[in-house]
């Protein structure tokens, strides 16, 4: 009698487990690490930037050779202006290889966390680019986007 309980017990329990379920797990989507906008197209990228010479990143479009995008900032959290300063500053080029290194004076980067020690960058990049007396709008933002020195 009392091996029937025990498997009527089990019996119940396999029951029970049959009709309950674990909700399946929403999957994120992932976000990039960075996300640039130049007069108005749109690209991301989650490639590794190079840190060269301690002096300027290099951020490439899906992970091309050619650089798309420089930029030298302080590495400290902060806002950071184009004006006034030779150590922080942004350059682009197109998908012609049309250089726009001119960053109008207004423009900024904003760094909101560096982290040397897992070589990771979080930071905004806002500035209008100048050429040809013609403004060019740049946006680009930088979640711990990964970064590797290069000498």
């Amino acid at each position: 009698m009392k091996n029937i309980f025990k498997l009527m017990g089990v019996a119940l329990l396999a029951g029970a487990m049959l009709f309950t379920a674990c909700k399946k797990d929403e999957e994120e989507e992932a976000t990039p690490a960075i996300t640039v906008s130049f007069d108005g197209a749109e690209w991301t990228s989650d490639a590794v930037m190079d840190y060269v010479n301690a002096t300027y990143f290099d951020v490439y479009k899906d992970g091309a050779n050619l650089s798309s995008m420089q930029f030298a900032c302080r590495m400290t959290a902060g806002t950071q202006p184009f004006a006034g300063t030779d150590d922080v500053w942004v350059k682009y080029w197109d998908d012609n290889d049309v250089e726009y290194n001119t960053p109008a004076n207004d423009g900024t980067i904003v760094v909101t966390d560096v982290q040397p020690d897992t070589r990771t960058i979080s930071a905004s990049i806002n500035a209008n680019m100048m050429l040809n007396e013609v403004a060019h709008p740049l946006t680009a933002t930088l979640v711990n986007a990964k970064w590797n020195t290069i000498d």
